[in-house]
């Protein structure tokens, strides 16, 4: 009674004791691996030491399950092994010493016999009826990597196919390193076959253990030391394992997630709506999706078809359903879009295959050279073709440049915005892609009067929030 009494003299000392302890489960739970009190991680997860941003995870996760039926639980399932196996792979590669050199890849991604092909290219080009592989095709692609004219989608798809060749070639190069390095002597194999073959004629008489009453048999504690001590690599666990079962329950997104995602994404309209700097707000945003394509009418969501040709430049409109997502647009400009284009550029190639310092050094030349050229074809004191044909470093140069009539998406990302939406007929320009610098002359613009519409959005995938997972 007296511990009692003295308790309720100084009751605000368990009061301060008590919001303590609620303080630290919070803070405990604010700053646990999977929250950010300053905001959200962009960090899907970590291998080996490496960070797997969400924008990695989800271009990656489009590439490979796009349009696939599979639960989203079941496919990120399947991209985080993705990235362990690809994590493992590289990593016993790099131990032993193992790449896959540039011939080598260009035999398994488009050699001329289909045998030596890789299973990923054959399973992605191959006829699933005949097993027959489109030769035809490959070559195409072929021409489009070394010229450097693959529209933005196929690029990244090929990268995507790219990196699967690679491991695969990786994984057989490692089981076969492992298989020749198991060694079976001769008298092992032989005592092998003599114990797998050899036969014997023998009779017995079982007796189980269960016909002998356990009182019959008595056990001492001195024998059982000596049975454990005799016996210690029976009893030694080197790692702490556990066994266990689970049921697993396909969970779908409620209304409320749907809702709550409908909520944080409508969150965003009124800095979206008045941000001067479109494309930097967009793609710094969670899962922000901006790339500088004017889009044909038809060539939109059906669901933004109409709408985008009815609003201004700068109007915001959504959420919508995309899909499997929610997706909130912005309009961001319009123009009328180019059918196609005949064009001619000078390329200066700078190698990748060198350290970083020597790679910049290189661009740094080449731009300079580049500067000067288009002085001096802005100055009238020298000809496109002889330039092209004396600095040219691609196939183009023989021709004077000349790249022909393309359309929409025939280019790398960077010189298709530039000739389609950018540079004006006759004017030259300077552009940098991943082959090169370019000099690049628009000839002319073969125009039908068709609207193209910039469109970015900011994304989020309709899931089960945690709770409903939980629940």
């Amino acid at each position: 009674m007296a511990l009692i009494g003295e308790i309720r003299k100084r009751s605000w000392i368990l009061i301060v004791f008590i919001g303590l302890g609620m303080g630290g489960f919070l803070l405990m739970d604010m700053i646990g691996q999977n929250s950010n009190v300053f905001g959200t991680s962009n960090t899907v997860g970590e291998i080996a030491g490496k960070e797997i941003s969400i924008t990695d995870f989800q271009r990656r996760q489009e590439e490979l399950y796009g349009g696939s039926q599979s639960s989203q639980f079941q496919i990120r399932e399947g991209m985080w092994q993705y990235y362990v196996r690809e994590s493992i792979l590289q990593g016993e590669a790099e131990a032993l010493g193992l790449s896959v050199s540039d011939d080598e890849f260009s035999e398994l991604a488009y050699g001329p016999n289909p045998q030596n092909l890789s299973p990923v290219i054959r399973q992605a080009f191959g006829n699933q009826q005949t097993g027959q592989v489109d030769m035809n095709q490959l070559n195409g692609i072929k021409q489009r990597v070394e010229s450097g004219v693959m529209a933005p989608e196929e690029l990244s798809y090929w990268n995507t196919l790219t990196e699967q060749i690679k491991l695969g070639r990786l994984e057989d190069k490692i089981l076969s390193v492992a298989t020749h390095a198991i060694y079976t002597p001769t008298w092992m194999a032989e005592m092998e076959h003599n114990a797998t073959n050899r036969k014997a004629d023998f009779r017995f008489v079982g007796i189980p253990y269960s016909s002998v009453k356990d009182e019959e048999i008595k056990v001492s504690d001195k024998e059982l030391r000596n049975y454990i001590s005799e016996n210690k690599g029976q009893f030694i666990v080197e790692e702490e394992a556990r066994k266990f079962d689970y049921v697993l329950f396909d969970v779908q997104p409620t209304a409320a997630d749907s809702a709550a995602i409908v909520k944080r994404l409508t969150e965003f309209v009124p800095e979206l709506t008045t941000t001067e700097d479109d494309s930097s707000y967009i793609a710094n945003s969670f899962a922000g999706i901006y790339q500088e394509v004017y889009e044909l009418k038809d060539k939109l969501a059906p669901q933004i078809q109409d709408t985008v040709t009815q609003i201004p430049v700068g109007t915001v409109f959504g959420p919508y359903v995309d899909g499997s997502k929610y997706k909130l647009a912005k309009l961001v400009d319009k123009q009328i879009v180019p059918d196609s284009i005949k064009a001619r550029h000078i390329l200066r190639s700078v190698s990748r295959e060198q350290t970083q310092e020597a790679y910049f050094a290189q661009m740094r030349a080449e731009i300079a050279t580049v500067d000067s050229l288009i002085k001096e074809l802005n100055g009238g004191t020298a000809n496109f073709d002889s330039l092209a044909l004396k600095y040219g470093t691609d196939g183009t140069a023989q021709k004077g440049g000349d790249l022909g009539t393309f359309g929409p998406g025939a280019m790398v990302e960077e010189f298709n915005d530039l000739v389609f939406y950018k540079a004006k007929t006759g004017e030259y320009n300077k552009v940098i892609t991943q082959f090169g610098i370019h000099i690049v002359q628009v000839q002319r613009k073969y125009e039908s009067g068709k609207m193209g519409y910039l469109v970015g959005y900011l994304t989020e995938s309709i899931i089960p929030s945690p709770e409903t997972e939980k629940g």
